[in-house]
């Protein structure tokens, strides 16, 4: 990697705030239920796809999109649910005593 960041192979919290992300500031195609593809782990020869399907409620008075404080676009939505899946194969397990 370029910037000396250590790459996770499969981080569901990172693709889960990426997609709303995404999403709320409209830098995808917003629907109801917007299903996206996120792709981790090649920097680290682990490649992973998670699978991603924001939901939301449009709130009716928003009429356009309002820009934000860092120029990009936002629409005034309501996230219901993050939902996120991915096929797994285990690389290892342990056990912690206490």
């Amino acid at each position: 990697d370029t910037i000396g960041a250590t790459e996770l192979p499969g981080a569901g919290a990172a693709a889960g705030a990426l997609s709303a992300y995404l999403v709320a500031h409209a830098a995808v195609p917003v629907a109801p239920v917007t299903a996206l593809a996120i792709e981790q782990g090649h920097a680290v020869g682990r490649p992973s796809t998670l699978f991603v399907e924001v939901h939301v409620d449009a709130d009716k008075s928003a009429k356009k999109p309002r820009e934000s404080e860092d120029g990009t676009e936002t629409r005034r939505l309501s996230i219901r649910g993050i939902y996120l899946g991915a096929r797994v194969i285990r690389v290892g397990a342990g056990e912690l005593e206490l």
